[in-house]
């Protein structure tokens, strides 16, 4: 008599047994998301879309801001913490800001959200989701 092994139920067992051992291989909680998960291509509530890549603790990337082209990323992120500017590259067209910053958290994998300020002495809340609309 041959036992026939299941894979999945192995796998399952084994994450619970680590998971039980160590907190290491829990999965994350709301609290515990890194900043790092904000690589990627993203949308935010104004119909921007970005393309960002985090990395110790650095942001870079590019955004397309509606009527005014493509814009540089740069910023900073601890945490789930995080910081950037989205600088418009010369010459500005009329009707668009020199620049704008986010300050935001990541609430999980796929949503963001935070203040910003830009160049025009605006300022506002957004929201950001992964993807691209």
């Amino acid at each position: 008599y041959m036992r026939k092994i299941s894979y999945v139920g192995l796998a399952a067992s084994l994450m619970l047994l680590l998971t039980a051992v160590s907190p290491a291989f829990a999965a994350p909680t709301e609290s515990k998301v890194s900043c790092m998960l904000l690589t990627g291509r993203w949308t935010d509530d104004y119909g921007y879309q970005y393309f960002l890549i985090a990395f110790g603790g650095k942001i870079f990337g590019i955004v397309k801001v509606t009527d005014c082209g493509v814009w540089i990323i740069r910023g900073n992120y601890s945490g789930s913490s995080f910081t950037f500017t989205a600088t418009n590259p010369p010459p500005i067209e009329e009707g668009c800001t020199e620049w704008f910053t986010y300050t935001g958290t990541l609430e999980s994998f796929s949503h963001a959200s935070g203040t910003w300020v830009s160049s025009a002495g605006t300022s506002g809340s957004f929201t950001m989701d992964r993807g691209w609309a």
